[in-house]
């Protein structure tokens, strides 16, 4: 990377990922920053000296990008450092040149809730873009708004500030979908119809964003169910991605703060020069404008001060003016910058049309309100919400790592328990023949010997298929809504065999739909059942009753027996694998104590919970609890679609035309439950194995809705399909 800078020359580092999934993205920024390098030698560099980059590949890795950037700052005495795209890949630079006499320019769009006095931000803040597009929104009387972004930060934390702005405006907040990189856009289609939405919200981005419009856009697309187009807006689309959707773009609004079709001068030149250099037909957007703009402005500052100290930059730039590429810029005392952004119309030719653009003077506000700059308490509120920001960011790769190691331990389970069944079969096989072949007057110290043998290999074989039944959970099917009542009516029968089973008094409430996987489920049901016949109390007649509550955002289901019950203190004991609570009725057999284990493991891959209380009858009550929603989409056996319908979504009063309010704006209750209150299948009280269920026929909407099926992916290969 070579020695520390000379007098001939300013040494710079410029990150940009030509490697991994921030490649196709970041190589025409990275383009756009050598281009404005060239224009600041051409203009007599930084000082009466040239500028010479360092370009850092980081391969779209956050930790790569932190060694790169302390080698610069620290080995190379750089002092200013340009580029970046990934939230994660800005943070990690900015922690490793915090406290140094260094400074990072970020050109990108960004959640905020961040202020650095390292940092100076070109970019667009979330208020910049939201609040254009919700104007947009209003004046077209749109009143039921459906979210599409992607599972990571931005997306996070522009659907929240949307709520909060749909909240104010009076506006039905009718669903939320987030996508991953492996998300499978099959049923997108269906899922937006069924929605019922006059308007959506996108703040997907890159390949995501062209994959997402391809499917939801084909020529079969009706809008909603009443025929009405929803008014798109997405936040920061380019022509680039516009050009690579076709006559799909066109209809569709886009907030940002470059357009290339509606380009000034200034812009107009700095377009003509990237075609001259790199191609008539390439596309330029507002990431490449701003990391073009912010290298000649950051020359321009340096020499109107006439000095390269970072702390003197940063003391100039607040109330500093620029205008150049990517507009006029006034950079704030947040190190953000003000600046005019654009609302348009995208045609079929993928540009945006004129005289549907309108400009919006907004300034950036990273923290929303919360830290005033004049508030007393305005710098305490920032540090704090900005450490929490960073603590999120690390909960969630901590919770990926882990995610990874439970994948690695379910495949390392499944590869052991497939090793252990042939050697414990041929154990079996082998102590049988001997049992055969020895005499009735064989010692009792053998047949003893034989007993306890054959007790550890059928002790064993139990373990390598409660093992192997374990590895499978979340991997056997794809998530779809699920009755569970059929799912509890066939565990309960599959246990007919059971001796006990003929005189259990079993009764169970309604239970409502859920996203589920059907063999999880039935699988779940069918231990927590097997426990309560296994743990019976001789002495009296088994009772099971099966209860659910509805707790606004989750079911609570309580399955409730009058057995044995479990010692104080064992509860958490008790739900460890291998571990079995008292002793079993003999007619169990043998029991690898893993029953409980493999329940809490699908409640757990549902984004629920099961815990062990003692029930009012006597024995033991295994609370399950499930949300209405898809699971957690951070978890590795979630969804790679994350999907969800606002539970009673109703927009505000009308305001000036537009759609009614609430039931009368067709927007229907929320398709978790599939079903409104008091409406789900009755099943009635049964003894032994009588039972009936009366099912009610569902809506037309709803059936449509139960028929879209959600993918779940994960991140490597299956060595079980």
């Amino acid at each position: 990377m070579g020695g520390r800078p000379n007098n001939r020359s300013i040494e710079i580092g410029v990150f940009h990922a030509m490697h991994g999934p921030m490649a196709l993205s970041e190589l025409p920024i990275s383009q756009a920053v050598q281009m404005a390098i060239d224009e600041v030698n051409r203009r007599g560099g930084v000082l009466g000296r040239t500028v010479k980059p360092h370009y850092i590949d980081y391969e779209s890795s956050a930790a790569t990008a932190a060694t790169a950037a302390s080698y610069l700052v620290d080995r190379c005495g750089v002092r200013y450092l340009f580029g970046g795209w990934m939230s994660g890949a800005r943070r990690a630079i900015l922690r490793a040149i915090d406290g140094k006499a260094a400074q990072f320019w970020y050109p990108n769009h960004y959640e905020g809730f961040e202020e650095t006095r390292n940092c100076i931000y070109t970019g667009s803040t979330v208020n910049q873009l939201l609040l254009p597009a919700f104007e947009l929104i209003t004046c077209e009387k749109r009143r039921r708004i459906l979210l599409i972004g992607a599972d990571n930060e931005f997306s996070l934390t522009v659907h929240a500030a949307a709520k909060l702005q749909c909240e104010h405006a009076g506006i039905g907040l009718v669903g939320e979908i987030l996508l991953s990189w492996t998300s499978d856009l099959a049923g997108i289609q269906e899922l937006v119809e069924g929605s019922c939405c006059d308007a959506i919200l996108c703040t997907v981005q890159g390949q995501l964003l062209v994959d997402l419009f391809t499917v939801l856009r084909r020529d079969d697309y009706r809008g909603s169910p009443e025929g009405i187009a929803p008014v798109v807006v997405v936040t920061s689309m380019s022509e680039v991605c516009a050009s690579r959707l076709g006559h799909r773009a066109q209809g569709i609004y886009s907030v940002s703060g470059f357009f290339q079709s509606v380009a000034t001068a200034e812009q107009r030149s700095f377009v003509d020069a990237f075609q001259d250099r790199f191609g008539r037909s390439r596309v330029t957007s507002e990431p490449m404008a701003n990391a073009y703009a912010q290298v000649l402005c950051w020359q321009q500052i340096v020499n109107d001060i006439g000095t390269l100290d970072p702390q003197e930059i940063r003391s100039a730039v607040p109330g500093y003016q620029y205008r150049g590429a990517a507009g006029w810029w006034n950079f704030q005392a947040n190190f953000h910058v003000r600046k005019p952004m654009l609302l348009g119309q995208f045609d079929e030719a993928g540009q945006i049309l004129p005289h549907t653009v309108s400009t919006f003077d907004i300034e950036p506000d990273p923290w929303f309100g919360m830290a005033d700059q004049g508030s007393r308490h305005g710098r305490m509120i920032r540090e704090l919400v900005q450490s929490l920001s960073e603590r999120a960011q690390y909960a969630r790769e901590s919770q990926i790592k882990a995610d990874n190691y439970a994948c690695e331990l379910d495949e390392l389970s499944f590869i052991n328990a497939h090793s252990l069944r042939e050697p414990v079969r041929t154990t079996l096989g082998l102590l049988a023949v001997l049992r055969d072949e020895l005499t009735l007057d064989t010692s009792m110290e053998v047949n003893s010997t034989l007993g306890m043998l054959e007790a550890m290999a059928e002790r064993m074989s139990a373990m390598s298929n409660a093992m192997l039944e374990l590895s499978l959970i979340g991997r056997r099917e794809e998530l779809s809504l699920h009755d569970l009542n059929r799912s509890l009516e066939r565990a309960w029968h599959s246990l007919s065999e059971h001796p006990a089973w003929p005189s259990t008094h079993f009764h169970s409430a309604a239970l409502p739909v859920v996203l589920g996987r059907h063999e999880d489920l039935l699988c779940l049901w069918q231990h927590i059942f097997s426990n309560c016949l296994s743990y019976r109390e001789p002495s009296r007649p088994l009772t099971i009753s099966v209860t659910v509550e509805d707790q606004s955002f989750r079911w609570r289901i309580c399955v409730d027996d009058n057995g044995r019950g479990i010692p104080l203190g064992r509860q958490t004991q008790c739900l460890a694998l291998f571990k079995s609570f008292g002793i079993a009725d003999r007619d169990a057999g043998h029991r690898a104590g893993a029953g409980l284990s493999v329940v809490r493991k699908v409640c757990r891959s549902l984004g629920g919970a099961l815990e062990l209380e003692t029930s009012p009858l006597g024995g033991v009550r295994v609370v399950i609890q499930l949300p209405k929603n898809l699971p957690d989409e951070r978890s590795s056996k979630s969804p790679s679609m994350y999907y969800r319908f606002m539970p009673n979504a109703e927009p505000g009063p009308r305001l000036g035309g537009g759609l009614p309010a609430g039931n009368a704006a067709g927007i229907p209750p929320n398709p978790m439950h599939a079903r409104g209150a008091g409406q789900y299948p009755a099943l009635r009280p049964m003894r032994g194995g009588g039972s009936a269920i009366e099912h009610d026929a569902a809506p037309a909407w709803e059936q449509r809705r139960a028929a879209v099926t959600l993918r779940a992916t994960t991140d490597r290969s299956d060595p079980r399909s």
